[in-house]
């Protein structure tokens, strides 16, 4: 899930994270992935992502990148106390990697946040167009559509938040829709830098069985 707020005017964050993802009944499927953004003036914001995705099926391995994804944030409302912060977003995804699920596609959508003291309440949307990758590995790292809503939960001073959403999904690849509740956690370590952790299950039999994400972040 996304908080609309977005990062400040020339604030950044680099993450390294890593996530487990179980769907198949073998070895789970690996995701290293390292994340850029930066917060512009004006609302605006940057932000550009590369992954590398551990494959298995039966005894059946593969690595791959994945696509890369280059992004635009702009926060056309700014809520203050109980009002929304509007965030526009569109991502472009390049087929950079094997384990690409698109030829070409891009994605549009909004994020709606709203602050009541410690409480964060937030909605996120967005569909995507373009062509689908005719290979036959099932990861899928773009969704055709996405829809996310939950709370979180400002349990530092420093900035350390407990989120818990609901998630649906229809992967781009011919995969069943996802529907999952997500937990996580994301903890200030010292001046600038930051932990995350979370977990996902599944609401239906079809689609993921559970997920286990885990990242480190500097943010500057």
């Amino acid at each position: 899930m996304e908080p609309a707020w977005g990062l400040e005017n020339d604030t950044a964050q680099f993450f390294g994270t890593g996530e487990f993802e179980e769907d198949s009944g073998d070895d789970p499927t690996a995701k290293i992935a390292l994340r850029y953004a930066r917060g512009l003036a004006g609302g605006f914001g940057l932000r550009a992502s590369a992954q590398l995705i551990r494959f298995n099926s039966g005894d059946y391995t593969a690595w791959g990148a994945a696509e890369t994804e280059l992004g635009l944030r702009w926060k056309g409302v700014k809520g203050k106390k109980f009002r929304p912060t509007l965030q526009l977003k569109g991502d472009l995804y390049l087929p950079t990697g094997g384990m690409s699920a698109t030829d070409w596609a891009a994605s549009g959508g909004l994020n709606l946040s709203w602050r009541k003291n410690s409480w964060g309440f937030h909605l996120n949307g967005l569909y995507t167009a373009g062509e689908g990758s005719p290979g036959s590995i099932g990861v899928s790292e773009v969704d055709r559509w996405r829809v996310a809503g939950g709370t979180s939960y400002r349990f530092m001073r420093s900035g350390g938040d407990l989120t818990f959403a609901f998630v649906g999904a229809q992967p781009t690849r011919p995969k069943p829709n996802e529907w999952s509740l997500e937990v996580a956690a994301r903890i200030p370590l010292s001046r600038g830098w930051v932990g995350t952790m979370g977990v996902a299950a599944p609401l239906r039999d079809a689609g993921i069985d559970w997920i286990i994400r885990f990242g480190l972040g500097y943010e500057f």
